[in-house]
């Protein structure tokens, strides 16, 4: 009989043994597909991470483009004092 194994106990019990066999192959694919979406999970959890690293770095980049434009338009005569942070 085409396709037939011998751990099969007879020809017409293949479809049996087939499905036997399939139930690892099953639970492997089972197992791969949800490692792969834990993996996906965590990718996008990831990006989620750098896009908001990303939105506040352009943030504090503009802040410090209008504070320069701003005191290079002042004149040099002028005071001023800079930050030194916590004393």
């Amino acid at each position: 009989a085409r396709g037939w194994s011998p751990d099969c106990p007879r020809p017409s019990a293949h479809a049996l043994c087939a499905d036997k066999m399939a139930a690892p192959v099953d639970l492997e694919l089972k197992k791969a597909f949800t490692e792969l979406q834990a993996k996906v999970m965590d990718t996008q959890q990831k990006v989620k991470l750098a896009d908001l690293q990303i939105e506040q770095l352009t943030k504090t980049k503009k802040h410090a483009h209008l504070t320069d434009t701003e005191v290079m338009m002042l004149v040099d005569e002028t005071r001023m004092y800079e930050g030194v942070g916590r004393m």
